[in-house]
């Protein structure tokens, strides 16, 4: 059951379950009209449609840092119902695991796969036009590029690469240059990192992702909020 009759025809970016009513994603996938969107495949008719209560967005005295956390509103029709029990949830690391995985390792990228987040009405900011791929592909991390020259950028979210715990993975032909944005990277079963997106530096490879090892505990505290 969906709270309105509308159905978003593109998509913004991806998102991980990670939480009854929580999906992670990366800031620059903030919107006031967000909705997430949880299921599989391109036809997005078919997927479940939630309202989002509330966004959170991670910020400091350096500004504003590329993770988002989403709280699914639920209608009254649909308090019972258990989001976990229908869709996979991704945990997030132990504390005494939480690091980036070393270069060499393989993880997953989730795109599409799960989660969806959408505007309505549509105003799909990337340069892609179509519905959303289901995607999880096998990556190997790779050696980042240097962001320290970042830190002189006027876009917040672009200064943010100077200042935020990266990992890339990838090759250089690989990019997330089309929307792909709060995917998320995905190493021994649980959520290592988000898609950092929407930028110029992501139209090059290899893949940028934020580690969501410095906000863990921030992810779990807001998470526990009502």
């Amino acid at each position: 059951m969906v709270d309105s009759p509308k159905v978003p025809t593109e998509v913004r970016c991806g998102g991980t379950l990670i939480g009854q009513d929580w999906v992670l994603t990366a800031a620059e996938c903030q919107h006031p009209k967000l909705v997430a969107l949880l299921g599989q495949g391109s036809d997005l008719s078919k997927r479940e449609k939630f309202d989002v209560k509330k966004q959170y967005i991670y910020k400091d005295t350096k500004g504003q840092h590329g993770v988002m956390l989403l709280h699914l509103k639920r209608s009254r029709f649909m308090k019972f119902f258990k989001i976990s029990a229908k869709y996979q949830v991704l945990g997030l690391p132990p504390k005494d695991q939480c690091h980036s995985p070393q270069v060499g390792a393989t993880v997953q990228m989730v795109g599409y796969k799960e989660a969806g987040l959408a505007v309505e009405p549509s105003t799909f900011l990337s340069s892609s036009t179509t519905g959303p791929t289901p995607a999880c592909v096998r990556l190997s991390v790779a050696e980042c590029p240097d962001f320290s020259g970042y830190k002189d950028k006027k876009i917040e979210l672009d200064k943010a690469f100077s200042y935020t715990e990266m990992v890339c993975a990838g090759t250089e032909s690989d990019n997330t240059c089309s929307g792909a944005a709060g995917g998320g990277m995905v190493y021994n079963s649980m959520v290592y990192g988000v898609v950092k997106g929407s930028t110029k530096a992501s139209c090059s490879g290899p893949i940028k992702f934020t580690s969501i090892c410095p906000y863990r505990d921030w992810i779990l505290k807001t998470r526990g909020k009502k």
